[in-house]
């Protein structure tokens, strides 16, 4: 059973009808009657938790996503996806100097490759209808292959015409080869949920990203970022002290 501990602690908070803290608005007045959820908009205080450095209702908070969705860790994000996706290559920066790169990935990978100077090893599938589909785990391997500097593959699954990568080859792929699978699941947030599951990013990658604004009931902007490679969690944390805020 999982209660809505932030939710619950800014009702809680609104019972004081008191404000000495931004933002500017307080909560009163024509702010107030327009926007009747303003009481509940805060900053961090001592009992509403720091989303920089979680140690109460935000931490405990993290804890109960990563158990929902079967991860080791689980970080809220306010940035999106995009936050995600730059703190995850962050984390692999330093295992190669290449990574591979699906030709119709997000700006955010290619943003993240010119910042840590990551050489992105360009790929592409089949097209269908006019749209290009994930690329064959066969050439991931051949890849991987002839080419030691590579740190791993980062692919956006589903894409934005529904397309799911497959995800579970890639993952043998690369764990033969001892490289790390970066999922970007912007738009599969959902999929944790559906019955069989076996399209969800998080039960093949190392490190995966995924937007609750896109599919699930969320504020816009409201996403997550899910570790399920220890060795790669510390780095991803330093990502995140970075990129979110």
């Amino acid at each position: 059973m999982y209660n809505y501990l932030i939710y619950n602690a800014l009702k809680e908070h609104t019972k004081a009808d008191k404000s000495f803290h931004m933002p500017g608005h307080k909560a009163r007045g024509d702010f107030k009657t327009k926007f009747a959820v303003a009481p509940l908009d805060v900053t961090e205080l001592s009992y509403t938790d720091n989303l920089l450095c979680p140690s109460g209702i935000i931490g405990e908070a993290e804890r109960d996503i990563a158990e929902i969705v079967g991860a080791k860790k689980g970080y809220i994000l306010t940035d999106g996806s995009s936050c995600g996706v730059l703190s995850m290559i962050y984390a692999v920066r330093k295992l190669g100097t290449k990574i591979i790169v699906p030709r119709n990935s997000h700006q955010s990978v290619w943003n993240a490759c010119k910042l840590f100077g990551l050489e992105p090893v360009v790929v592409q599938g089949d097209y269908k209808d006019g749209v290009l589909l994930p690329p064959p785990p066969e050439l991931i391997e051949k890849l991987l292959d002839n080419d030691r500097t590579i740190s791993g593959l980062i692919i956006t699954s589903p894409d934005y015409y529904g397309n799911v990568a497959p995800l579970e080859e890639y993952s043998a792929v690369l764990k033969r080869h001892k490289r790390y699978l970066l999922a970007d699941g912007a738009h599969g947030a959902h999929l944790a949920f559906e019955q069989s599951g076996r399209e969800y990013a998080g039960l093949y990658a190392d490190l995966w990203v995924e937007s609750a604004h896109k599919t699930l009931p969320s504020l816009t902007q409201g996403a997550a970022v899910f570790a399920n490679e220890k060795s790669l969690i510390r780095e991803l944390e330093e990502g995140l002290s970075i990129f979110r805020t």
